[in-house]
Parts: C-alpha cells; structure tokens; sequence
C-alpha cells in the first residue's frame, strides 16, 4: 500500500512546459548551469512544484537517439523533483534542459548533473536576490 503522504512521482502534463512563451520567459530570466554536455535555464515559476521542458536539437542525431535522451531526461527529472531546491522565493522552478550530442550517459548520471545543476542555479538566484534587495 502507498504512504498517502509521500510526494506522487507520476510526471503529470501539469509538470512540463509546453508554449513556447514559457520557454522564452526561462530563457530570458538568464539563469543557467552546464555539466557536460547538458545545459540547464530556470526561472522561478510561482508554483508550489517544478515544472520540466526539454529543448533538443537535432545535432544530438537522429530522432531515436533524440527521443531516447528526453526520456532519460524526464526519468531523471520525475525520480529527482521532489530532492531538487527551490529559488529564492518559496515556489518551484521551470526548468528547461537542452544537451549537445555525446554518447549516452546512465541514468543516475543524468540524475546527479540535474540535482547539481539545479543547485548551483539556486544558489544564483538567491544571490541575485539578495543584491537587488541591497
């Protein structure tokens, strides 16, 4: 029987960006981390959980290998959200991974640059805010 006060890990459409004007705000809100091959962009969002959107090209190869990425991605983001840190304000973060090709990592490395990642852009948002407030 589940805990009915543990956190879902279903990956529901309400958790992943869509339009495009979502992904432009991440975009301009210019917070960014790169492990590797993978970048990640965040903007705080004003929700109560994250929210995912993928951005790969076709450089990475073909569409197997595309689709194949993005779902390690989605994996890794659905085992990771509820460990991955909040910005300065109380609320989730949109988050949009995009990758250059590479070879194919496993999953708990996609999970680890995701949680370092989403850390280091924490931290930054949190210092932003803090010298604006200065």
């Amino acid at each position: 029987m589940p805990d009915a006060n543990a956190p879902s890990l279903r990956f529901r459409p309400c958790d992943r960006l869509s339009h495009a004007r979502e992904f432009a705000r991440v975009y301009q809100n210019k917070l960014r981390a790169t492990r590797g091959p993978i970048t990640l962009h965040a903007a705080p969002n004003g929700l109560d959980h994250h929210r995912l959107g993928l951005s790969i090209g076709r450089r990475v190869g073909p569409a197997v290998r595309r689709n194949r990425l993005k779902r390690q991605l989605r994996e890794a983001f659905r085992l990771s959200r509820v460990d991955l840190p909040v910005g300065p304000e109380p609320g989730g973060l949109d988050l949009v991974i995009s990758a250059r090709a590479h070879d194919s990592w496993p999953l708990e490395r996609y999970q680890e640059a995701l949680g370092a990642m989403a850390k280091d852009v924490a931290s930054i948002a949190i210092r932003r805010a803090g010298k604006a407030a200065s």
